[in-house]
């Protein structure tokens, strides 16, 4: 069971509903043991895939989200390159936002942003203006 806290004036506070009703069915008395890990900020998450979602939404290259998610890892250099028999194979790997820290992430951002600018939306865009209209799809989500 996975529950998230915030610490509210000295005390752990369940963060969402589902981590209220979690919590809820741990009995009074009961010991628990659990090791605690610092999250990163779930706004950064939120924005990563409003990016992404901006991106796919401005291209006319693909059709499927998760294709156009395999690329984009690719062009990112998120992958293993392996040769057998003389062939290249591409194994994607992962963009998870939940493993990175603060500082990777921004990285990984960049690289995404840089990526778009180059091969997916308008000529006419710039990095801040992609970066603003994230920030501003975030206002209204």
């Amino acid at each position: 069971m996975k529950i998230h806290f915030r610490k509210v004036s000295g005390v752990l506070v369940p963060l969402y509903d589902q981590d209220v009703l979690a919590f809820q069915k741990i009995a009074g008395g009961d010991v628990v043991y659990k090791d605690f890990k610092k999250i990163r900020n779930p706004y950064f998450h939120r924005k990563g895939f409003a990016l992404l979602n901006l991106i796919f939404e401005n291209q006319d290259q693909f059709d499927d989200f998760e294709e156009f998610r395999r690329w984009m890892k690719v062009k990112c250099g998120v992958y293993k390159e392996y040769i057998i028999n003389g062939r290249a194979i591409i194994e994607v790997g992962s963009m998870s936002f939940a493993k990175m820290d603060d500082y990777e992430f921004g990285q990984v951002y960049s690289r995404i942003i840089n990526v778009a600018l180059k091969y997916c939306v308008p000529r006419t865009w710039s990095y801040e203006e992609a970066d603003r209209l994230v920030n501003q799809i975030l206002q209204f989500a």
